[in-house]
């Protein structure tokens, strides 16, 4: 049986709501890490429910798009907005 990572959505979990730099180098150091694709990221963030969330990253998303993965993720840790909602929606 094939093993899917669901890192990503821990990964969004913590740029929208747990904000935690621990958590982060966890990730980053994961076997997982190279599942993770900014592409996904990036177009999660910019379809979000929150307008702020939208508007920054549709603000830079061609320097985003450039950035490697770990810059990327640190980057949106630090700009982007804390959400109360832990909810995170899947991707269909």
């Amino acid at each position: 049986m094939a093993f899917k990572s669901n890192l990503i959505f821990d990964v969004l979990s913590n740029i929208l709501t747990s904000k935690n730099l621990n958590t982060y180098n966890n990730h980053i150091n994961d076997v997982c890490w190279a599942t993770v694709s900014k592409f996904l990221i990036l177009r999660y963030l910019s379809m979000s429910a929150n307008p702020q969330v939208r508007q920054i990253t549709l603000d830079n998303y061609i320097t985003l798009e450039r950035m490697p993965e770990t810059i990327l993720y640190k980057w949106c840790l630090m700009n982007i907005p804390k959400q109360n909602n832990s909810f995170i929606r899947y991707i269909k």
